[in-house]
């Protein structure tokens, strides 16, 4: 990946540069955003992070679609008639449930003021859930779930 392959822009109060072009996936396309909080500029440490980000991912989209299924499957058991309002069945199969997620992205941030000041991660966007989307850290021998407001 290379610099100008990135597009800026600046109006959330913050930096993110997203990619020219969706990674397609057997499950889905993954959009590709590098997020800056602090200003600095783009460079070779946050591409090389990306590119490694997007080569561990693509080689665990199983694993990764296996955690959106624990998510939609845990929201129909606690909350069936949600997901009834927005038309969505309660009894989906993992490949069903591809069809109702928003987004995904391959992401990396760098904050100064977070406990991990550069961080890589899968950020998924359902449909079932929007106020509460998932964070999956993606490394090379582990699928990890977690809760940036934590503090993780």
């Amino acid at each position: 990946m290379k610099k100008e392959q990135f597009t800026r822009d600046g109006s959330y109060g913050f930096q993110v540069y997203s990619w020219e072009e969706n990674i397609k996936t057997d499950i889905g396309e993954f959009g590709v955003e590098i997020q800056i909080m602090d200003g600095s500029s783009l460079d070779q440490q946050l591409l090389d992070m990306i590119s490694t980000l997007i080569e561990t991912g693509k080689t665990k989209t199983l694993a990764i679609r296996d955690h959106i299924y624990a998510s939609y499957k845990a929201f129909a058991d606690e909350q069936p008639e949600y997901l009834e309002d927005l038309d969505i069945p309660t009894d989906l199969t993992k490949n069903q449930v591809m069809e109702h997620v928003d987004s995904m992205n391959f992401v990396v941030l760098k904050d100064p003021e977070a406990e991990r000041t550069l961080d890589s991660f899968i950020h998924v966007r359902p449909i079932w859930d929007e106020e509460h989307t998932l964070y999956i850290r993606c490394e090379i021998n582990s699928l990890t779930v977690f809760d940036p407001m934590s503090g993780e």
